[in-house]
Formats: C-alpha cells, sequence, structure tokens
C-alpha cells in the first residue's frame, strides 16, 4: 500500500473578476426582479399543483352541469390553466365571475394565490415592457461606462468603444435601437457579465492577484499594469528576417550545436515556426520539426573551417565574404548558400530567436537588424516603434484615447509587414496587458481540504480524463519491445523520434472511439504498454458518469427541482476505479488545480486541472521579486526530497501567444532543435538517458551521472500539442495529470425534441467536480425576438413555465462544431441577456442544443477583498504529490 503525501505550492494564482460580482443584479432594478422572481415561482408552484388543480376544476365542472348550469367557461379556464395562457385565463375567470379575490378562492381554493400571483405579474410584464427595456438598456449603458471596464474593453475590442457612444446617443435622443445597436447592446452584455461572472485573465477585465502564501520574499508580482507587444507578429517578423539578404546581413552567426558527424553525412535537428492563413483572426503557428541529414561535407567543413578561423562567429554579411575569398565561390553563390545553410538549420543566428527579444536581449537585436543596411535601419527602427508604443498603453487610462492607440498598435503592425515583405492579415491581437491587484487575504482559495485520501481520489478521477496517459503506456510498451528487440534506447532524442513516428502520429489518426470494448485489448496501437487498461477504465467510468443522467419530458418536468435533487457522491459510484492500482505511479507527481470556493455554502468546485509546474506564475515573472531564490524554489525542494529533478523545457517560450517569460525552474533542458539562445547553463538531453523503473512499471529519464530521476516540465501557455513534436513526446516521461476534456463535454448526452437531459452534481470527498446542468434542444425554445413585448413574454414564459434556472452558465452547443463552446452567464430576468442567447442559438442552427450549468458558485457566494466589494474569484493551486511507500511496497 501507498499513501500520498499533499503539499501545496507556496506561490499561486489568483484570478479576479473585472467588475463586481453585484453588478449582476444591478443590470435590472430590484422592482422588476422581484417580479420575475415571484412570477417565475408561481407560475413553477402551479405546475406542481397541475392534477390537484385539475381535479378541483375538473369536480366542479360536474358539480355545475349535473345542477344544468352552462359549465363551458369553467372547461375553457380549465384548458387554459393547462396551457398557462395568462390572457385566456383572465378572460375566462371574468366570464365565471370569479375575477375577484373572494371568487377565486372559492373555485381554486390554496391555489388561488399563485393563479393571482402570476396573472398580476405576467400582466405587469405585458404592460410595462418597454420601460422595463429602456430601464435595463440604461443600467447596461451605466454599468459599461466604469473605467475600469471601458480600459479592457478598448483592448479587446476597440471598436466597441465608438459603438457604445453611438448606442448611448439613440437611448438619449428617444430613437428605436436599431440591428446595429442590438448587436452593440449584446456585446457590451456578454462583457458586462464576463468582467462580473468570470476569472478569465484579461487586462482590467481580468486581473490576478499573487496572495502570499508563505513564500520567500513578496507575492509574484506587485500590483500594477504591464502592457506588451503580441509575440506573433514580432515571431513573424524575426522569421522571414533570415531569409532575406538586406535584413538578415548584420546578425552574428554561428554553426548549430546540433551537428552530428556520421561516418558519410553529416545530421541537423531544427525547429522552425510556420505561420498560417490568419484571415480566421486566430494567432496561430506550427512548429515544423525536421532531423536533416546532409551530405554536402566539404561544404560544411569549408564553413566551418571559415568561422574557426572568425573565432567561431562573425556576421551574416561577414560569412559570405569570407566564403567568397576563402572559398573562391562567387558572390551570388555564396548568399545563396549561406541563406540555404541558415534554412536548414546548419548555421544559426541566436538573436533571431524568439527568446532574444527580453528586456536584456531586444537592444541586440535592433543593433544586428539595423547593422545590415537601410532596410534593416526602418525594420529595427518599426520594431522599436511597436514594441515602445505597446508598453505605452499601460498608462492611458481614457477608454476613447486607449481605443484609438489599439488602432495605432495596428497600424504599427501592418506597417512592420509591408517592411519584412509579409502578405497576411494581422492577428487577431497587437497587445497584451496585464494587470496585477493586492490581495489581503490569502486564505481565499485555501478551502480546499485535500486529506491524502481525498487527494489521491481526485488525482485518480483525473487520470481517468487524461487521455495522454495512453500515450505513455504506448511509451513503455515501446521501450520494452526495443529492449527484448534488442535495439539501442540509449538515444533518448532518437528513441522519442522512433515512438513518434513509428507509434503516436499513427495513434493520433487512430478513432479509439470505433474500438469496441470487447477488442480493446487486441487493438493494433492499444495493445502496447496495455494501453487498453487505461482506456477500458476510462470508459467505464464515463458510463457509470452517464448512467447517472436522466432523459426527461420537456412538459411537466420541473427542471429546476430534478438539478437539485441529489449529489452523487463519486467515491462510491467509481469505488473499484479509484482504490485499484493506480493507472500512474511515480515518487512525485504535480497538479495545478483551478478552484472556486463558494463564500455563503463553503462549497469548493474544481473546475479543471491543466499546464506543468509554474504555469500560474509564467506570464507574470516581468514583475517577480526575489528571483535569487526561485520562483518555484519550494515545489523543486519537495521534488528533490522526493528523488526528483525539475528540468523546464523551453518549446514554450520559442513561441507563445500570451508571453515571452524568464526561466521559472532553476534548470533548463536544451532539447535537439530549440533555438540557440544567449547565454548559457542549460542541461543538454545527451546527458540524458532511459531507464526503466520496475517499481513504477513505466520509464523514467534520469541523469546519466547521478541516476536522479528527471521530470522535464512546460511551463508555457501554448497547449501541449502546439509545442515541438520532441517536446510533445518527451513530456510523456514526466507524470503530470491533466484534464484533457472536461467531464461536462464527456458526458453530453444530447436530447430529442420535447425532452431534456438532466446531469445532477458530482462530487469527490465533497469536492464538486461535475456540476448539474440540463441540456434541451434550440427547437423547443421559442424563435421569437427577445427584445420586443411579446417576444419577451414568450421567453419569459417559457422559462417559468418548464421550471428552468433563473441564472445558469449556458453554452450554445452547435451540431458537429469542431470547436468547445464556451459558458457565458444567463439571467432570463434580463432581456438584452435572453436576445443574446436567441442570436447565439440563430447562428448555431436548428440543430443545436442549449446546455444550462448550475451557477456555482452563485453571485451571493462570491469573496469580500476586504475593499468592501464582493468578486469572483478562482484560484490555480499547484499541489505536490508525493508517494510514500508502505511496508508491502516493492
Amino acid at each position: 500500500m501507498t499513501a500520498a503525501g499533499v503539499v501545496f505550492d507556496a506561490r499561486w494564482q489568483l484570478r479576479l473578476g473585472g467588475l463586481p460580482v453585484s453588478v449582476v443584479d444591478e443590470l435590472d432594478d430590484a422592482a422588476h426582479r422581484a417580479s420575475f422572481g415571484a412570477f417565475w415561482a408561481s407560475l413553477r408552484r402551479i405546475a406542481d399543483r397541475q392534477d390537484a388543480l385539475s381535479a378541483r376544476l375538473h369536480a366542479e365542472i360536474a358539480h355545475r352541469r349535473s345542477a344544468g348550469e352552462d359549465a363551458r367557461p369553467l372547461v375553457a379556464l380549465r384548458r387554459a390553466l393547462f396551457q398557462r395562457d395568462a390572457e385566456a385565463v383572465e378572460r375566462s375567470l371574468a366570464v365565471v365571475g370569479a375575477a375577484g379575490t373572494a371568487g377565486l378562492e372559492a373555485l381554486l381554493g390554496a391555489d388561488a394565490a399563485d393563479v393571482r400571483s402570476w396573472l398580476s405579474h405576467d400582466r405587469a410584464h405585458r404592460d410595462r415592457f418597454a420601460d422595463t427595456l429602456r430601464a435595463q438598456r440604461d443600467l447596461l449603458r451605466g454599468h459599461a461606462s466604469d473605467p475600469g471596464f471601458v480600459r479592457g474593453v478598448a483592448l479587446s475590442a476597440p471598436e466597441l468603444v465608438a459603438e457604445r457612444t453611438r448606442y448611448a446617443q439613440a437611448l438619449d435622443t428617444g430613437r428605436s435601437v436599431d440591428k446595429r445597436g442590438k448587436r452593440v447592446e449584446r456585446s457590451v452584455m456578454s462583457y458586462v457579465l464576463r468582467a462580473a461572472a468570470k476569472t478569465t485573465p484579461f487586462s482590467t477585465l481580468g486581473p490576478v492577484a499573487f496572495p502570499d502564501a508563505g513564500a520567500v520574499g513578496s507575492p509574484a508580482a506587485p500590483p500594477g499594469s504591464r502592457t506588451t507587444w503580441s509575440v506573433y507578429p514580432l515571431a513573424h517578423v524575426l522569421a522571414v528576417t533570415s531569409a532575406q539578404p538586406d535584413l538578415v546581413g548584420g546578425f552574428r552567426v554561428r554553426m548549430s550545436p546540433y551537428l552530428r558527424r556520421l561516418p558519410e553525412t553529416t545530421s541537423v535537428d531544427r525547429a522552425t515556426w510556420t505561420f498560417t492563413d490568419v484571415e480566421s483572426r486566430d494567432d496561430y503557428a506550427a512548429c515544423v520539426e525536421a532531423h536533416v541529414t546532409l551530405r554536402s561535407e566539404g561544404v560544411i567543413k569549408l564553413v566551418e573551417h571559415v568561422l574557426d578561423e572568425l573565432g567561431g562567429e562573425t556576421t551574416w554579411r561577414g560569412l559570405a565574404d569570407a566564403l567568397v575569398s576563402a572559398g573562391g565561390i562567387p558572390e551570388d553563390r555564396a548568399v545563396e548558400l549561406v541563406t540555404t545553410l541558415m534554412r536548414l538549420g546548419v548555421v544559426v543566428a541566436p538573436a533571431l530567436a524568439i527568446d532574444a527579444t527580453d528586456e536584456g536581449g531586444f537592444a541586440s537585436v535592433l543593433e544586428q537588424l539595423a547593422s545590415g543596411g537601410a532596410r534593416g535601419t526602418r525594420l529595427a527602427g518599426l520594431l522599436a516603434a511597436y514594441r515602445d508604443a505597446a508598453r505605452e498603453l499601460a498608462g492611458i487610462a481614457e477608454g476613447e484615447e486607449r481605443a484609438a492607440h489599439v488602432r495605432a498598435l495596428r497600424g504599427h503592425v501592418a506597417d512592420l509587414y509591408a517592411e519584412a515583405g509579409i502578405e497576411s492579415g494581422l492577428p487577431r491581437s497587437v497587445v497584451y496587458e496585464d494587470v496585477v491587484v493586492r490581495a489581503d487575504d490569502p486564505g481565499i482559495a485555501r478551502g480546499l481540504d485535500v486529506g491524502p485520501d481525498v487527494a489521491d481520489a481526485l488525482v485518480r478521477f483525473i487520470d481517468l480524463l487524461d487521455t495522454s496517459h495512453l500515450r505513455r503506456a504506448l511509451l513503455d510498451g515501446y521501450y520494452l519491445h526495443l529492449v527484448e528487440a534488442g535495439e539501442p534506447v540509449d538515444d533518448v532524442a532518437a528513441f522519442l523520434r522512433g515512438l513518434d513516428s513509428e507509434l503516436l502520429q499513427s495513434f493520433q489518426e487512430h478513432r479509439i472511439d470505433t474500438v469496441a470494448d470487447e477488442d480493446l485489448a487486441d487493438d493494433p496501437w492499444l495493445r502496447w504498454g496495455g494501453a487498453w487498461r487505461g482506456e477500458a477504465a476510462r470508459r467505464t467510468m464515463l458510463a457509470r458518469l452517464r448512467a447517472q443522467q436522466r432523459t426527461l419530458p420537456l412538459v411537466g418536468t420541473d427542471i429546476a427541482r430534478e438539478m437539485d435533487a441529489r449529489e452523487v457522491d463519486l467515491r462510491e459510484e467509481l469505488h473499484d476505479l479509484l482504490s485499484g492500482p493506480p493507472l500512474v505511479r511515480a515518487a512525485y507527481r504535480h497538479v495545478n488545480l483551478l478552484v472556486q470556493q463558494d463564500a455563503a455554502t463553503g462549497v469548493t468546485v474544481v473546475n479543471d486541472c491543466f499546464g506543468g509546474i509554474g504555469f500560474p506564475l509564467s506570464r507574470f515573472t516581468h514583475g517577480a521579486a526575489h528571483r535569487e531564490v526561485g520562483l518555484m524554489a519550494d515545489v523543486e525542494a519537495v521534488a528533490g526530497a522526493a528523488g526528483v529533478r525539475l528540468m523546464e523545457i523551453s518549446g514554450g517560450t520559442v513561441f507563445s501567444n500570451l508571453n515571452l517569460h524568464e526561466p521559472v525552474l532553476s534548470t533548463r533542458l536544451l532539447v535537439p532543435g530549440d533555438p540557440v539562445r544567449p547565454g548559457s547553463g542549460a542541461v543538454r538531453l545527451e546527458s540524458l538517458a532511459l531507464r526503466w523503473d520496475e517499481r513504477a512499471r513505466r520509464v523514467t529519464l534520469v541523469e546519466r551521472a547521478t541516476g536522479t530521476v528527471v521530470h522535464p516540465e512546460y511551463a508555457g501557455y501554448l497547449v501541449p500539442a502546439a509545442t515541438p513534436r520532441l517536446h510533445q513526446s518527451l513530456s510523456l516521461l514526466t507524470p503530470s495529470a491533466t484534464i484533457s476534456a472536461k467531464p461536462a463535454d464527456l458526458l453530453q448526452a444530447l436530447p430529442e425534441e420535447g425532452t431534456v437531459v438532466v446531469r445532477p452534481r458530482m462530487a469527490l470527498g465533497g469536492i464538486v467536480v461535475v456540476r448539474a446542468a440540463v441540456l434541451l434542444r434550440a427547437a423547443d425554445l421559442p424563435a421569437e425576438d427577445p427584445t420586443t413585448q411579446a417576444g419577451n413574454l414568450a421567453w419569459q414564459r417559457f422559462w417559468a413555465h418548464r421550471a428552468l434556472p433563473v441564472r445558469s452558465y449556458a453554452r450554445v452547443l452547435a451540431e458537429g462544431a469542431a470547436r468547445r463552446s464556451k459558458p457565458f452567464l444567463l439571467d432570463a430576468a434580463l432581456i438584452v441577456c435572453l436576445s443574446n442567447l436567441a442570436s447565439r442559438l440563430r447562428s448555431a442552427g436548428a440543430g443545436a442544443t442549449l446546455e444550462l450549468t448550475e451557477p456555482l458558485p452563485a453571485p451571493e457566494g462570491a469573496h469580500d477583498l476586504g475593499d468592501g466589494t464582493r468578486r469572483v474569484t478562482e484560484a490555480m493551486l499547484g499541489i505536490s504529490v508525493v508517494d510514500i511507500p508502505g511496508e508491502d511496497a516493492a
């Protein structure tokens, strides 16, 4: 047996909403919100009492018929109540003489109060619709004028700042809001609710804090704002520079450290970035790796000789000139040769690596670029202007001025592209802003009470969701296969390349979801390393989770009651999966948990698990204090005590859309093909070896000299699939745990029309891992425009009649969509909020499904940060899990 020791990282990240959570309530006046709540509650109770009401009226109808009286008005009333048709109910009550309080009570008994409340509020919504819409629009405009909010919007959507002014003018002059204005108000509503109810780090819409939880020195970043250029256009410019002699001529070059001599050939490793068309407005670059084999041994020896004569390094132009004089090569041929050698990775220019553009190296980049000639001088000036203009944005607070500055930054990038000869659209973002605020309460997110048993169950649950473990099993199987066949496995890079080409690339295309359960063990891919066992366990878990969901009729179901009915204890449902042999065993593991806690109820929710060690801090190293003690020194110490040395792999610092960051770990692992960077001190992959760990039953990476286990860690912001393939394979040697797909995405049982699928809340040891939710078909929802009286009434009646949650996090799941839909806060009392939902449903098409998830934590469960305001918070907590061997451990 083993036990898990749990240690929290000393430094952690707290994400905050950009607006107080009270804004959600303040987007509606108190009277209307109370009216809507009463309307929803009374109609829900009427639905609950439907059978009793119907029976009471049926008896009265029979009585009147037996007395020879006309019962048709009562029949009409009974039908109208069944259909929840408020106007028809009012007409029928007038006909039967029960419109007054006494008459209604005599007819309906104890249910009269609910019917009267329903009719009263339904009538008020009809009569006051125009005033309510105007009031909500005015409140939305007011909150959208918050200076901090406008700062963030100006960065994200500068055009919206001007459109907001046009929209306000329409309201002030009493003009109707046209289609353009409705698009604007929907966008503004989305941004306001995002800032008040979500925690995505972005400018003032999503600031972050670093509470001091016992780390040496001050928190990781002091309060303040920092704006910086986007890495995407910068990397794009540097990438094309190497192929243009009049730009690259002044850069200093040297032979690649990745050249390897073979008896008849020379090989070199390289990794380059290609930039796809950005018409989709996605900032995207693809890494292209190559293991290049060269047969021009004479040329390579000549270049080496020339560089040796020049001290090992010279300028690009200097190398070309030296080849002309030393080798008798014509000038145009020498230029072509050096260009080709740069493209192949034989000759490298360290300053062209994106990492060289940090604070310490950028001056050298500009100097080398400018020294190449007039065009290089112009491009260097444009790069410096872009960098400086991006920095200046932090000091601009006024919204219109900020928006104008962002537009000017786009102009800077357009000028850069033109000078560099890049024919491409502009990237989606040209500037980023990180806003760090103080958080004086370090206990905000420390409510995650993870004892050893719960920690073990939680990590095992995450392991079942982590499909990268299948590739780890393939790695283990491939290693054992080579060892049994007597093949060499000592060259780590060669082993991983073989694994990738022979197994991983084809496995990536393999549709394991088409493999029947009974065929898993015989699958040509899943048999490697017993990967089929992990897939079988994952399927068993998902089948049990899906079995907790219920398909119910849309009509006649109290959806709110069904969502609240129960909380499933997964430790009972998955007992055999969570208590048997673990999928992954290691002396040391680390997870980053995204956690929220409801301050009102104490309920803790785990939202996600992803990122390598140091991920919560890597984006913010620009403000880190006390670097001399190491940003992750405490984590490295815990790992070291478990016999593990952590090393940072830098595939993410080569290129990331969000940030360039300084190392967060004390040791960097240099991988073949990585750009050659200024400085030294990295550990080369060649100094490491692969070994089989019999106790853990898996392959480990160790230092050749000491035998110490090494975990390669990637702390950047790129998704692992966007890093170089060699880095992806190398990461499999770290026993990390991430959620490959969220349970909500894996449990989507799409309903048929006229039905709903209700998913209960699910928890592990009291920690919620799956929120309660309901899914219904878009075709069952109203088609009317919620910004009209009739349309809004149709939506509100539909919501109350089905007892759908007044507040929820909604996702519109388009049929066949390739991308995961992101949730947004939906408040059914807000007309523009319903308009936003209706617009998304129209865009998604009739085959779409609407998912409504319980708002946990609820707005009233937000934390007071000590300044009198409550904000939604989400913590990214790093947790080290140390395996403590028991008596019978191997």
